[in-house]
């Protein structure tokens, strides 16, 4: 954010309010990344590399960052904030500070030094420490963090972000992943990110808050939502659906890529009986939970829980899975498909923001990213189905044949993803059905919770997803 007496009205559309009281009292306070000033001077303390004030601005060596390059903001709502310079370069403003390297940079960093070049190097970022005693979401003298705005604002900056292609990184539609909301105790073990201490406490290190980065802008990229609703279009129109499968399969070897290069960098672990009973538990209660407010999930319920349970039945008899970071929210709108030569780059690996930092730092089981992906392939099928129907009037016979051909779609690009997977990762994710299972349930479980809070003229799309991984004995017990 910053504060001015008088707001240009070249940036009436950056205005935030005007605040009635305090020491603010009679000031405007307006979004800093969309004046070109502010947004071209926090890109030459990049360009630099050292501190100022309680920041620190730092540069992959190596790197260099060439000036004079115009900025523009990205209009597209998201969890974070974004500008391009020129068509160079995108810097990612972070709204949700915790204590802790951000994963974004933390696995950019570690992927780019490992070789792994699909993802967009890190080019520069820069951060600020916790203040040891500082009250929660509060940092260098009580100013706010929790939206990132706090440190920010000594450079004038603030912002509000997307990623890295010219479309949405919203994923499934209209639909953000980013907001979780309570859902982001998403079970896969315990803890949180730690604070700068408390009153009464020993005296806490320093801890680096990660505000800010700078990375290679993938002009000629398409994100992979838009793409597959470009080859879906003809399917809603009733013509040939454009095979997708290529594509797919060249998307799970991309995936696999990036996790062996993620396996060789950062820890990696096991889930074993502890581990995988709290990690059923949990999906189970939200399973309840979900329940509880969306009825029409009730007839599905006993079902869904019998996934859980057979993943905790296996943990049981002493099976264990291999655990090592992965992206964590991964789907169509968080990879970008080049229009030159066809490859894929996987963005965004900050996880789920309203999780806490040590659980999106946690080692998960592969799946979990390849389930997200899985769970996408049959959303933008369905939102293909509806986008077809709407304003259309259609004898019911073409309706079913234009549903089957889309479901064959999604089927097909679901195969095509795992087995492109395998022969890049030498493991099957369709090897390992009750985990694979598990992790599908829970993530179309709170797309049921998503849709009938915010969309629910749109809760078919998901309850499809939960007739199919229930199986037909869903409505025999609840």
């Amino acid at each position: 954010m910053e504060v001015t007496a008088v707001l240009p009205p070249r940036l009436a559309h950056a205005l935030v309010g005007r605040p009635a009281s305090g020491p603010l009292r009679g000031l405007v306070l307006y979004e800093a990344l969309a004046d070109p000033r502010l947004a071209t001077l926090l890109l030459e303390r990049l360009r630099m590399p050292g501190t100022f004030g309680p920041l620190r601005f730092l540069r992959e060596p190596g790197a260099t960052i060439a000036s004079g390059l115009a900025p523009r903001p990205l209009a597209t709502e998201q969890s974070n904030s974004s500008v391009v310079y020129g068509d160079a370069y995108i810097l990612k403003v972070f709204r949700r500070i915790a204590p802790g390297i951000n994963p974004d940079l933390e696995v950019a960093l570690a992927l780019a030094r490992a070789g792994c070049r699909r993802v967009p190097a890190p080019t520069a970022w820069f951060e600020t420490t916790t203040t040891p005693g500082a009250p929660s979401g509060t940092q260098h003298g009580g100013r706010p963090t929790a939206t990132g705005h706090g440190a920010g604002s000594a450079m004038g900056d603030g912002a509000r972000s997307t990623e890295h292609g010219a479309g949405s990184a919203t994923g499934h539609g209209a639909r953000s992943a980013k907001e979780h909301g309570a859902w982001s105790a998403t079970g896969h073990g315990a803890g949180s990110a730690t604070g700068g201490g408390t009153a009464g406490s020993l005296p806490v290190a320093r801890e680096t808050l990660t505000l800010g980065l700078l990375q290679p802008y993938l002009a000629d990229s398409t994100d992979g939502w838009q793409y597959a609703l470009d080859h879906l279009t003809g399917a809603a129109g009733f013509a040939r659906v454009t095979d997708f499968t290529e594509a797919a399969h060249a998307l799970g070897q991309a995936t696999a890529e990036v996790h062996l290069a993620l396996a060789r960098s950062l820890p990696t672990t096991a889930l074993r009986r502890p581990q995988i009973e709290r990690l059923t538990t949990a999906m189970s209660r939200r399973l309840d939970v979900v329940a509880g407010a969306v009825p029409a999930l009730r007839p599905y319920r006993g079902a869904l829980r019998a996934a859980f349970a057979d993943l905790a039945s296996l943990g049981a008899t002493g099976r264990c899975w291999p655990a090592q970071r992965v992206h964590g929210d991964l789907h169509l709108g968080q990879v970008l498909r080049s229009a030159r030569d066809g490859r894929w780059t996987l963005i965004d690996f900050e996880g789920e923001p309203a999780s806490p930092l040590a659980e999106r730092r946690r080692p998960q089981p592969v799946v979990r990213d390849v389930a997200g992906m899985l769970r996408s392939f049959d959303y933008a099928a369905a939102v293909a189905t509806r986008s077809g129907r709407n304003g259309r009037s259609h004898p019911a016979g073409r309706a079913e044949d234009e549903a089957a051909r889309l479901r064959e779609w999604a089927r097909s690009a679901r195969a095509a993803y795992c087995a492109g997977y395998a022969a890049t990762s030498g493991y099957d994710p369709r090897n390992d059905p009750e985990l694979l299972r598990a992790y599908e349930t829970d993530k179309a479980v709170y797309e049921v919770l998503y849709e009938a809070r915010h969309r629910p003229d749109w809760l078919p799309v998901p309850l499809s997803a939960i007739q199919r991984l229930a199986g037909p004995h869903a409505r025999s017990t609840t």
